[in-house]
Parts: structure tokens; C-alpha cells; sequence
């Protein structure tokens, strides 16, 4: 039969827990702390009879009591686990806070890139609405103007045929008209001057609308100046000595001469009336008197009076030539800046 192992309890110095062992084991291990415990030589122990009985071993194991070092690495990890934990709710946090503002961002961004957009293709088209309302209003009221210019042209002239032309051309060309301004001169204006009673007091008129043009546009007008005479030549000397005055003493002369017959206005000049008008300008008597006989002034008379037949002119008003247009009547007078503007594009 064989003997029996003894088997003797001993505590675990690291932990405190019970450890059996056999009687010859030489090394344990610890089962709740992994410890190992190396036993030398021990005597054996008295029979169970003779030792004492202890008390039965502690069901409830003995507390656990880690290693410091591995509590100081556990706490280590633990406090950098929770600093990682805080570093990446800080984050969270932050990109919870940027991303909405950034979505919200861009949202009311393009809102208002859309709104500014709308705004301005609206106000584009309200603009370019207002354009075509001007530009119509403008274009209506041109054809407007260019209609009522049609019918004012229309109602107080006609334009030069070549008959009118032609004779008008031989006329310059043969005689030695009076004129204001240069030849050279951008625009002509012809001016038919007639004699009578009325047409007279049309010159004087006449006369006041011819400064006003040159004080503005002088630089720019060739006016020329055609007395009409009557049909006798006899009753017509005043326009004979006209002529004197200007071959001798330029515009001016016939300006001052002018101006006398105007405030001396009569229907007709006999031949005393007429000589005594010219000596008082300063004329000579003597050539005065040869004049009013001469045949050649006579023969300039008689021209002028047929290319006023020719142009069909009135009898008792100035008329003009402009840009083969004949003006008649009185509204060549009260109307010449309308004329002037629709004729060269000029004001006043």
C-alpha cells in the first residue's frame, strides 16, 4: 500500500491568498497574482493526530493588491486616454460648431450671390425698358419734327427749278451784287429785297434778323443781297443810286443809304425825291442826275425785274434762296431760326 503525500497551506507573501502545497514541491505559482514561490527543504510535518487542528481555510479570497507599478502604468494610461478624450471632444466640438457655420455660410453666400444676381438682370431689364421707351419717344418725336418741317417747306416755298436755276446763275454772274461775309464762306443765303411800301418795312425786319445771324455765325454766311426794282425803271432810281453807293463806299455805304430809304419810306421815288435822297448820303448832284438817265443802270434794273418774274417771287415781301430752296412771305422773316436750324443745323 502505498504512502501518502502530506499536504501543508501556505500564504502567498505577495498577495496573501492560500496556497496548498505538496511536501517535496520545491516551486508554485501564486493562482491569483501568478507569483512564484520557490520552497526549499522542509521538515516534515507531525502527524495530523499529534498538530493541532486550524481552522478551515477562508472561502472568500483575500483582496487583490496589484502592483504599483502597474497601477502607475494603468493611471498613466487612464490619464491619457481621458486628455485624448478631451482633445477629441475639444475638436468635435469645434468642428461641430464650424461645419453648420460654414454650411450656413455658404448657403446665405450663394442666397445672396443669387439675390444680387435677380436684382441686377432686373434692373437690367428695367433699364433697357426705360432705353426702348426713350429711344421710341426720341424717334417719334423726330418724325415728328421731320413732318411738320416737310409741311412748313411746303406751305412757304418751292424749290428752283433749272429754269429758275439758270436764270438766278446768269444774274449773279453778270452782276455785281452787294453781299455780307465771304464767298468762300460755308453756307449762301440770296435775299430778294423788294422796294414797295410793305416790302420796305420787311427789309428793315429783314435787316435786324441779317445782325443777329452774323454776330453768332458771321464767320460761317455769304449773304447776298438782290433789290427788286419796279418794273419802270425810272421808278426805281433809288435802287440805281444804291448800287453807286456801294461800288463806291462797300457795304457800308449801302447800309447808310439803306437805312435813310427806310425812314423815308414811299410807295415810289420820282426823280427829284430820288436825286435829293442820294445828295443827302452825299452822293454828287450832278452824278445823281446822270444816273437817273443812265441806260445801262436801267438795263441791270430790267434783269432783276425778270429773274424775279422767273422765280415767281412776291411783290411786297423779301424772299430767299437757300440750297435751291425759294422762302417766300413773311415767315422767312418770323420763322428764320426754325429755317436756320432745319436748313444748317444752327441755333439762334
Amino acid at each position: 500500500m502505498s504512502a501518502k503525500l502530506t499536504v501543508f497551506a501556505m500564504k502567498c507573501p505577495n498577495c496573501g491568498a492560500s496556497i496548498e502545497a505538496s511536501e517535496g514541491q520545491t516551486m508554485l505559482t501564486c493562482e491569483y497574482c501568478n507569483n512564484t514561490l520557490h520552497l526549499g527543504e522542509r521538515k516534515s510535518e507531525p502527524p495530523p493526530a499529534v498538530k493541532p487542528s486550524s481552522p478551515p481555510p477562508s472561502t472568500q479570497p483575500p483582496p487583490y493588491r496589484a502592483d504599483p507599478d502597474i497601477i502607475k502604468a494603468r493611471e498613466k494610461l487612464q490619464k491619457q486616454a481621458m486628455k485624448a478624450a478631451k482633445s477629441a471632444t475639444s475638436v468635435a466640438a469645434i468642428i461641430g460648431v464650424i461645419v453648420p457655420i460654414v454650411i450656413v455660410g455658404g448657403i446665405i453666400s450663394f442666397s445672396v450671390f443669387m439675390a444680387q444676381k435677380t436684382h441686377k438682370t432686373a434692373q437690367q431689364r428695367s433699364q433697357d425698358i426705360q432705353q426702348n421707351v426713350q429711344n421710341r419717344i426720341k424717334n417719334e418725336k423726330l418724325e415728328r419734327e421731320r413732318k411738320e418741317w416737310a409741311r412748313f417747306r411746303e406751305s412757304n416755298g418751292e424749290p428752283l427749278n433749272a429754269k429758275m436755276k439758270k436764270a438766278l446763275q446768269e444774274l449773279l454772274k453778270e452782276i455785281k451784287m452787294p453781299h455780307y461775309g465771304k464767298a468762300t464762306a460755308k453756307f449762301t443765303v440770296i435775299e430778294f429785297a423788294n422796294f414797295t411800301s410793305t416790302g420796305m418795312h420787311r427789309q428793315k425786319e429783314m435787316a435786324k434778323v441779317r445782325r443777329r445771324l452774323f454776330i453768332h455765325h458771321g464767320e460761317k454766311f455769304h449773304w447776298i443781297f438782290i433789290p427788286v426794282p419796279a418794273e419802270d425803271p425810272l421808278k426805281s432810281s433809288h435802287i440805281t443810286f444804291l448800287f453807286e453807293f456801294y461800288n463806291k463806299k462797300g457795304i457800308e455805304g449801302l447800309d447808310t443809304f439803306m437805312r435813310r430809304l427806310h425812314r423815308n419810306n414811299r410807295w415810289t421815288w420820282d426823280n427829284k425825291d430820288a436825286i435829293k435822297q442820294a445828295v443827302a448820303k452825299g452822293m454828287d448832284k450832278k452824278t445823281a442826275e446822270s444816273l437817273y438817265k443812265d441806260k445801262e443802270a436801267h438795263a441791270v434794273l430790267k434783269k432783276i425785274f425778270k429773274v424775279n418774274e422767273t422765280l415767281d417771287l412776291p411783290q411786297n415781301e423779301s424772299s430767299l434762296v437757300i440750297n435751291d430752296y425759294v422762302y417766300k412771305g413773311y415767315q422767312v422773316i418770323s420763322r428764320f431760326p426754325y429755317i436756320l436750324e432745319n436748313e444748317f443745323g444752327l441755333k439762334k
